[in-house]
């Protein structure tokens, strides 16, 4: 989830900042709202692309090497998965309650600058923390409601306007739910257009308007997988599969609308449509052949019948 963030003035003139071609030293600056409350990002150029320059030309991933160079983030892995660290990340920004949402490995706790003496983060720093200022607000006036709920929060983004939402209208707010608001307007426009990025890599079918149907498929489908990192999960499970893609000869390819079927989605994520074939010169067993043999054929009947399934 996008959060709001500061820039201090000294970031024009920091040696390393400038040492940095123009799109790299933009990146630097979007990067932050993609970070949490720690300075920690999710490594995944092909996502960073769509959410901070979706209408430019643009290799994040030689981007991103560019601010490591630079040392302006430092990529590091927790358990097979790659995050990027922002440098003096808490220096600058200083949200009321900081929230932990990826890992930080002890030894860039100082790189981001969160000092030993600090709380840890995602508890209740109290009064004792620095909040940023209201840059929008008059000084002479209370801060908002909502202002103030950004500010608590270290700066997310509200829900997009008519965006749907279960109504909490008199209901006392100590027992109004707080359960998780759905996808905004926002992320599902950035699945569909994850989505057309792996159709035309795998040469599927791209989805050219969002209908309110497909809207409503793809916000139930984003609820199942917990988000865009599930969705993103779901489309290399949907790149790799050859059934899914047409590499059979059956011919089949499926498109957004066939990817937004519960049924077809919940079997894309258990792996119904994984490819099951050997690797090109294993030589298995007998045993081991059968056992593929029998994998295959489960696999080939489920995939038909769930291409008699669809409604052409």
């Amino acid at each position: 989830m996008a959060r709001i963030r500061s820039v201090h003035p000294g970031q024009w003139t920091d040696e390393d900042f400038v040492e940095c071609d123009y799109p790299a030293r933009l990146l630097a600056i979007a990067i932050r709202n993609e970070a949490d409350d720690q300075g920690v990002f999710e490594w995944k150029p092909r996502a960073l692309k769509m959410r901070l320059f979706p209408a430019d030309t643009l290799d994040l991933a030689d981007l991103l090497d560019e601010l490591v160079a630079n040392r302006i983030v430092r990529r590091f892995e927790v358990e097979g998965k790659a995050y990027g660290a922002i440098r003096n990340f808490r220096r600058y920004q200083r949200p009321k309650k900081p929230n932990a949402v990826y890992p930080l490995p002890a030894d860039l706790r100082d790189y981001v600058a969160i000092g030993s003496d600090e709380l840890t983060p995602g508890a209740d720093e109290g009064d004792g923390s620095e909040p940023v200022g209201n840059q929008f607000g008059t000084g002479g006036e209370a801060v908002s409601e909502t202002a103030q709920q950004m500010e608590e929060e270290g700066g997310r983004m509200e829900k997009e306007e008519g965006e749907e939402s279960p109504s909490n209208e008199g209901v006392p707010s100590r027992v109004r739910s707080t359960a998780p608001a759905g996808p905004t307007a926002q992320e599902i426009s950035l699945a569909v257009d994850l989505y057309n990025a792996t159709a035309e890599q795998s040469g599927l079918p791209r989805a050219l308007k969002l209908t309110d149907k497909r809207r409503r498929a793809l916000v139930a489908r984003l609820r199942d997988c917990g988000g865009l990192p599930g969705w993103e999960v779901a489309l290399e499970k949907l790149a790799a599969s050859p059934f899914l893609t047409g590499r059979t000869d059956r011919g089949f390819r499926a498109d957004l609308d066939f990817l937004c079927q519960e049924r077809s989605f919940t079997k894309l994520l258990e792996g119904s449509y994984d490819d099951r074939r050997p690797a090109p010169g294993a030589r298995p067993t007998n045993a081991v052949t059968d056992a593929i043999r029998n994998v295959i054929r489960r696999a080939d009947a489920s995939a038909t019948q769930s291409f008699d399934d669809l409604d052409l």
